[in-house]
């Protein structure tokens, strides 16, 4: 998937961690490097080199996935058992 507006995009940080946001301008410079606005979930903006920036599934998917994940984790502390 190539970088584009409406991409969910994922940028990893030096200090380990990550933050998720959506692509939402997108500049070409005369030299070749792509530029792009981001909208990250934390609700800043910030404009950002192609080089530092990686696709990622939705960010709904995302959510989606932790629910699932907490719904399981209560289940079993209910006395559930899988497997």
């Amino acid at each position: 998937m190539s970088l584009d507006i409406g991409t969910t995009v994922v940028q990893y940080i030096k200090n380990g961690g990550h933050r998720l946001g959506v692509i939402y301008k997108k500049k070409v410079e005369p030299d070749g490097w792509a530029f792009f606005e981001v909208l990250w979930v934390s609700g800043e903006r910030s404009t950002e080199r192609c080089d530092k920036l990686k696709t990622c599934k939705d960010i709904e998917s995302q959510f989606t996935d932790l629910m699932v994940l907490r719904d399981l984790e209560a289940s079993i502390a209910g006395g559930a058992s899988y497997g």
